[in-house]
Parts: C-alpha cells; sequence; structure tokens
C-alpha cells in the first residue's frame, strides 16, 4: 500500500511487526514530511474488507531526516524517527510528527 506512493529510488520496509520504514534518497525534512502526509491520507482512504466487516486504515508517522554535516549514525536516525512515531502515537495517532 506504500510502495505506489514513493519514488522508484525510495525504499519501504517492514520494521517491526506493524511499524514500516520509508527511506528517501535525497529529499529533505519538508519532503519527507509532506509525503508523509500524502502516504497518511492515501491509507486512511484505504478501506479494508474481511469477514463481511469493513476496516478502515489508520497510520501514524514519525519522520526524521539524516544530515550529513552531523555525525548522527544510521542508529541515532532511527531512534530520533521511532521517538517521533511513538510521540505521533501518543498524540491521538492517524498523524505525522517530525523531529
Amino acid at each position: 500500500m506504500l510502495r505506489p506512493g514513493v519514488r522508484a529510488s525510495d525504499l519501504v520496509v517492514r520494521y517491526g511487526g506493524e511499524e514500516f520504514c520509508v527511506l528517501l534518497r535525497d529529499a529533505g525534512s519538508e519532503v519527507a514530511e509532506t509525503l508523509a502526509g500524502r502516504l497518511r491520507r492515501a491509507l486512511n482512504a484505504s478501506v479494508i474488507a474481511t469477514h463481511g466487516v469493513k476496516l478502515q486504515v489508520t497510520a501514524s508517522f514519525g519522520v526524521a531526516s539524516f544530515d550529513p554535516i552531523t555525525t548522527e549514525t544510521w542508529e541515532t536516525l532511527f531512534h530520533r524517527a521511532d521517538e517521533t512515531l511513538f510521540r505521533a502515537k501518543r498524540g491521538g495517532r492517524d498523524r505525522v510528527e517530525t523531529g
């Protein structure tokens, strides 16, 4: 459901049980935040029918951008993204948070 909304150069992977990671190549924080909002709205418009019940999809996004000038590691970048994701979930879910 996420892949059609990203560029061919971007990577979408499962990061946890119900968590996914979208790695954007050559995209700043504003582009990442805009894309996360677009993906959230697309998912929210999706309906999954199962066992005669229609389920609406919601998604929370935590956005973190890598700054190549700093000495940040991939580990700290993922940690920041994870923190913003949990902030989105605590803030009411189905939302985008940046950090």
